[in-house]
């Protein structure tokens, strides 16, 4: 596969009138330019992978044609960059992922414990989004106390199962941390969040059942922040 364009870094200045720049080394080259997207999300790491295979094809192709075909030193630099994208994008998720479960696991153990010390307000205010959260400074059980609508809120939210169940065993139960289920992220009215998947075991009276939390991260850009909440608890059946 070969165009009509000149090889800007060409090894003999007196060749670039007759010889044709590979097509294949200027597509891995631009590729190659453009494999940071793959930084942004997995699948965007379609590009240096096809960066790299291209430049690489094109290297191949003008050591094959040397006499009709130039372009290899910038399908180097393709394989280069792309060669550095496809290393740094995974290492770069792996650690990211590994430090946003290790968080959401500090805001479950956290849930964990108020639930059993029977703090049932605290245990509420951590499934709502931060925003919507009492000041550190205002006393939970007064405020639940004197204003209506919020504790009718309270209250309904624990008639719910498993919290009904949980709420009414946990004092004398266990949480046992089993292992990491899942992450995923999307994009909320122009925020990133993230929802993680812890699963624990509960054990009460000898009897264990799994149970499943989701936490949700979001990051605020504005402060540089992220703010968790717990989204969602069920009974694994």
């Amino acid at each position: 596969m070969s165009g009509t364009w000149q090889e800007p870094f060409a090894d003999d200045a007196s060749e670039i009138s007759y010889r044709s720049v590979s097509l294949a080394c200027v597509i891995g080259f631009l590729l190659g330019l453009l494999s940071p997207v793959a930084l942004i999300d997995p699948l965007l790491w379609i590009v240096p992978i096809a960066g790299l295979i291209l430049s690489a094809w094109g290297v191949r192709k003008v050591a094959a044609e040397p006499s009709r075909l130039t372009g290899r030193n910038i399908a180097v630099v393709g394989i280069a960059v792309s060669t550095v994208i496809l290393g740094w994008a995974p290492t770069r998720l792996f650690v990211t992922r590994h430090f946003v479960y290790a968080d959401a696991r500090k805001m479950a153990d956290q849930w964990c414990a108020l639930l059993k010390a029977g703090k049932r307000e605290e245990v509420y205010e951590l499934h709502q989004e931060q925003q919507f959260r009492r000041a550190p400074s205002v006393s939970l059980t007064q405020y639940y106390e004197t204003n209506a609508d919020p504790r009718k809120q309270l209250e309904a939210y624990f008639e719910r199962e498993p919290l009904k169940t949980l709420v009414a065993q946990a004092a004398d139960g266990q949480f046992r941390f089993v292992g990491n289920e899942e992450q995923s992220r999307v994009r909320e009215n122009g925020t990133q969040v993230d929802f993680v998947v812890l699963r624990y075991d509960f054990v009460h009276q000898d009897e264990v059942t799994p149970l499943l939390l989701t936490l949700k991260r979001r990051f605020v850009p504005a402060t540089g922040e992220t703010r968790w909440n717990v989204e969602a608890v069920a009974f694994l059946e």
